[in-house]
């Protein structure tokens, strides 16, 4: 078995110990989550559905514009993507997470999640053709070598930016597919939350 590189377990220690940080300094700390109904005095319930709009940028469920529902349950669901085309190539992504509360306080969601993503991307190159020597653009097929990715983590949710706008956070650990590496990775999001 080829041994791990020295960056990956330091890489690895650093999101644990970066992650561990954040869930003890939001359990002390006194933001708004905005996932709950304003008419309610305590927002650690949530009596109806509510949506969100924002941006998610995760390597386990995509990136992009993001679209998100917080059922009066315990369960959210988020799908996101994005499209993006320039002269030397197109790139896109597309995702959906799962999420589960397993804490939910007046100020602050603590979650599990599992996702999955595609990744595509590809560039423009100069090709020859051997009949005539002619040149012309082509381009390449997908250039990520694991373009699709499943996996699971950690989430913490919590608004510092007003009642609506919350920020999340989370610490995923990602497979990708069809290369099987495995790799921690910390990811993010901001949502405008409304009924």
């Amino acid at each position: 078995m080829k041994p791990k590189p020295f960056y990956f377990a330091t890489t690895s220690r650093a999101l644990i110990l970066a992650f561990v940080s954040v869930m003890a300094w939001t359990e002390l700390s006194q933001a708004q989550t905005g996932t709950s109904a304003s008419d309610t005095g305590n927002r650690a319930n949530i009596l109806e559905s509510v949506f969100g709009l924002g941006a998610n940028f995760s390597p386990l469920s995509g990136m992009g514009l993001s679209v998100r529902q917080h059922l009066a349950a315990k369960l959210s669901w988020m799908v996101d993507g994005y499209y993006a085309k320039t002269t030397d190539g197109s790139n896109y992504s597309y995702g959906l997470e799962l999420q589960y509360d397993l804490i939910l306080k007046d100020r602050v969601r603590f979650y599990v999640l599992g996702g999955a993503s595609y990744y595509y991307g590809n560039q423009r190159f100069t090709a020859y053709n051997s009949a005539d020597g002619s040149q012309y653009d082509a381009f390449s097929g997908n250039t990520f070598t694991g373009p699709t990715r499943l996996g699971g983590g950690f989430g913490i949710e919590t608004n510092l930016i007003g009642d609506d706008f919350c920020i999340l956070a989370d610490l995923v650990f990602v497979s990708y597919q069809p290369t099987g590496e495995f790799i921690p990775s910390a990811s993010g999001g901001v949502h405008y939350y409304f009924r």
